[in-house]
């Protein structure tokens, strides 16, 4: 499981719409799912869930639909962090990831799981950025390695 920022299609659908009686808030873009002549209108939340899954799909790969409160193994919260299970048990016991025990068993709340990977990987993309920059300004981008 993961998530995805999806490129955009040039025929999506999704369409779209006016603001019209759909009974959602004014702060959300009405947007609808049409098939088989029934509208559904949506939030904008919903129509981007929507639209990053069908974009996931269209790649070929499988999609897993995890609600936030539920809770992870050990082995799928490793699987999610593209991790050993024994790395994962060592982030949870140095409290990196909160979790609960089930008897002998670890359990993680996908909703901390995917907050510590979001986290995790904003601090990978800073040092890259930083490591980027310092390359320029130390003048290494102009080397000749030949």
């Amino acid at each position: 499981m993961s998530t995805t920022r999806s490129p955009q299609y040039s025929q999506s659908p999704l369409k779209n719409e006016q603001k019209g009686d759909s009974g959602l808030s004014s702060k959300d873009a009405d947007y609808s799912l049409l098939g088989k002549g029934h509208k559904t209108p949506l939030s904008k939340d919903e129509y981007e869930t929507v639209y990053n899954i069908l974009t996931v799909l269209r790649q070929g790969n499988s999609v897993n639909v995890v609600s936030d409160e539920s809770y992870m193994t050990t082995q799928q919260a490793a699987d999610v962090l593209n991790v050993s299970r024994p790395y994962l048990v060592q982030l949870l016991e140095n409290h990196q990831i909160p979790f609960i025990k089930v008897g002998n068993r670890r359990k993680v709340l996908v909703k901390d799981l995917l907050a510590y990977k979001e986290q995790r990987d904003t601090e990978r993309r800073q040092i890259i950025r930083e490591f980027s920059a310092s390359i320029y300004e130390d003048g290494l981008d102009e080397l000749d390695y030949e």
